[in-house]
């Protein structure tokens, strides 16, 4: 089963990134299953310790070193069967508590028999199971978690090692505080002196993010019929946009500023849970945005897209993508303006209950 935490996402910038990652629905060739091999530096290079790689705990993405961030699109022999990765970051504080690690290997002959190995492997190496709760709500019936104590950075930190094959071979390894810190900040409790997010400013025009993506144009129309496929148009799409998408950058912070709004008036003691989550509830009582209404839509486009493909008709694949792209921005914009509307309730309520959120 893919992780959680690289399940996470929402809605919105799924919607808007559909349009140019369509090449993800084509299937994937199937690979020869065998038993992976594992030993304990094979373990290891899967955990956040110095000692494999280079990636530092507790540090920001734009902190890490690149050659540490570039394993995550190419593991190497050495990590396999695992074929891409991610970084588990703290939701808030965005410091690394981490790593994930995902292969195209799925349930097999072999499964239980790595489950098996590994197990050995890590119990043979000084790490002890424990009850799977640090990556998850609670133990998957095919997930198994271990922990050990090691020197990262010159002090002693506890390693969880979870690993799973419910659907596909998959790993974590992660720094117990710090995924605590994880947990806490996913529920809103955030570290004493924790600043308020800075403002992006207004967001970007639509018209002018989508100003080349001119289904008009007959060299953009030529381009997309001589396409064929949607390895080569999905690469073209992307040069036909400007800049981010619009709503994105101010969607997250509106999230963010969500976030550190509810710490604060929680903090404070002056408000209860019940009254809080009322507040909130009265202001995200809208609907803007028919979501499901919104998905079939985006389906259709797609399917567009691929029959223009198909037909080597411009006209309809480049309609294809672009209704999917705007499609995309509609619902990041309707997020936005939903936690808009949470935000302002919590603002005029910290301002009636005098407490200081400047």
């Amino acid at each position: 089963m893919t992780s959680r935490f690289r399940r996470a996402g929402r809605a919105a910038r799924i919607a808007g990134t559909f349009a140019l990652g369509v090449t993800a629905l084509v299937p994937a060739p199937a690979l020869a299953q065998s038993a992976p091999q594992v030993s304990a530096a094979w373990i290891e290079s899967l955990c956040p310790a110095p000692a494999a790689n280079e990636f530092a705990l507790g540090k920001t993405e734009e902190e890490q070193a690149a050659s540490a961030l570039a394993l995550f699109e190419s593991p190497g022999e050495a990590r396999a069967p695992f074929t891409s990765g991610s970084g588990v970051y703290t939701p808030w504080s965005r410091r690394l508590a981490g790593l994930s690690w995902e292969s195209e290997l799925e349930y097999g002959d072999h499964m239980e028999d790595w489950r098996v190995a590994l197990a050995e492997t890590l119990a043979a190496n000084g790490w002890e199971q424990r009850e799977d709760t640090m990556f998850g709500a609670g133990p998957g019936w095919s997930a198994l978690a271990f922990e050990k104590a090691e020197i990262v950075d010159g002090s002693e930190r506890t390693l969880i090692f979870r690993f799973d094959t419910f659907d596909k071979y998959s790993v974590d390894c992660g720094e117990a505080d710090m995924l605590d810190l994880y947990q806490r900040e996913v529920g809103g409790e955030l570290e004493p002196g924790s600043p308020r997010p800075v403002d992006p400013g207004p967001p970007a025009s639509e018209t002018e993010y989508l100003a080349r993506f001119d289904c008009a144009d007959p060299e953009v129309v030529a381009r997309f019929a001589a396409a064929g496929s949607t390895e080569v148009a999905g690469p073209y799409a992307e040069t036909l946009i400007s800049g981010a998408m619009p709503y994105d950058v101010q969607e997250q912070y509106e999230q963010r500023l969500g976030t550190w709004l509810g710490w604060m008036l929680l903090a404070s003691g002056r408000i209860s849970d019940e009254d809080f989550f009322e507040l909130t509830r009265e202001a995200d009582d809208v609907v803007e945005l028919d979501f499901e209404a919104d998905l079939m839509g985006m389906i259709g486009s797609l399917e567009n897209s691929f029959k223009g493909l198909e037909e080597n008709d411009g006209a309809r694949a480049c309609t294809g993508y672009r209704t999917m792209l705007k499609s995309g921005i509609a619902a990041t914009k309707a997020s936005y303006n939903r936690h808009r509307r949470i935000n302002a309730a919590m603002i005029a309520e910290a301002e009636r209950l005098g407490i200081d959120i400047d």
